[in-house]
């Protein structure tokens, strides 16, 4: 299967690239390089979907590229931050199982459209929010108080992302 070569499409998936990019920043303590990266991600995230919509661009195809860029950009930005222990190491892995489980109760493999919901929402934009404070505590040079304060925010997104697991189960039984 081919991917259409949309402008949103390529939105998306330009976020594969700055993932890597990204945390290696973090990983490099080069973060004028990572912000930079991350704000582009950022902005990516906000109009691949408007321009998809304005375009009539907007598939089922692009909605899942979209997603699944985003779950790989936060993955690998936090793992760096994990890494670096700026965040808890149980949050990357957990991201990921929430993504697959995202697809999976949404039945997108039947070619269903993705099942959202407002938690997991939520919990998406607060994945993109640590991770840029992330990058923001390591050009701070490391602040002992900020890292515990982005560590127990840490916990408490792995804390919302198993309430939101937790509901997207009873939701699909």
């Amino acid at each position: 299967m081919s991917i259409p070569l949309t402008v949103p499409n390529m939105l998306s998936l330009s976020r594969l690239p700055m993932a890597a990019g990204v945390a290696w920043a973090l990983l490099a303590d080069r973060a004028s390089i990572g912000l930079t990266l991350f704000a582009l991600a950022v902005l990516s995230d906000v109009l691949d979907g408007r321009l998809a919509r304005a375009r009539g661009q907007a598939t089922r195809l692009g909605t899942l590229l979209d997603h699944g860029a985003d779950a790989s950009f936060v993955t690998a930005v936090t793992s760096a931050a994990a890494l670096l222990g700026l965040l808890p190491t149980l949050l990357p892995p957990l991201i990921v199982i929430a993504f697959v489980q995202y697809l999976l109760d949404s039945r997108v493999l039947a070619g269903a459209a993705l099942r959202r919901s407002r938690l997991g929402r939520y919990n998406g934009i607060a994945y993109y929010v640590i991770a840029g404070a992330a990058l923001g505590v390591r050009q701070l040079d490391n602040a002992p108080w900020l890292i515990e304060v982005l560590h127990g925010c840490g916990v408490l997104l792995i804390a919302s992302t198993l309430v939101s697991m937790l509901q997207r189960l009873r939701e699909s039984v």
